[in-house]
């Protein structure tokens, strides 16, 4: 199991270096009723410096519908 699971964390940083070397913007999204965390959170976004695509969102059937329509 612990083989397993650093395989896993092996690759998702893989993934990470990935989309950063080929400067892919990498997709965040975040659900969150409290519209002082999402400004927390898009302002720490923003301090990184990193080629991204923030979506947020009031609530999770904000984000499901979202998702739906992605489809």
């Amino acid at each position: 199991p612990f083989k397993e699971l650093l395989k896993r964390e092996e690759k998702k940083e893989l993934t990470l270096k990935s989309i950063i070397m080929l400067n892919k913007p990498m997709q965040i999204i975040l659900a969150d009723d409290d519209e002082d965390d999402r400004m927390f959170f898009s302002d720490a976004i923003d301090e990184i410096k990193m080629n991204t695509i923030t979506k947020l969102f009031n609530d999770g059937v904000e984000l499901m519908n979202y998702l739906k329509q992605a489809d």
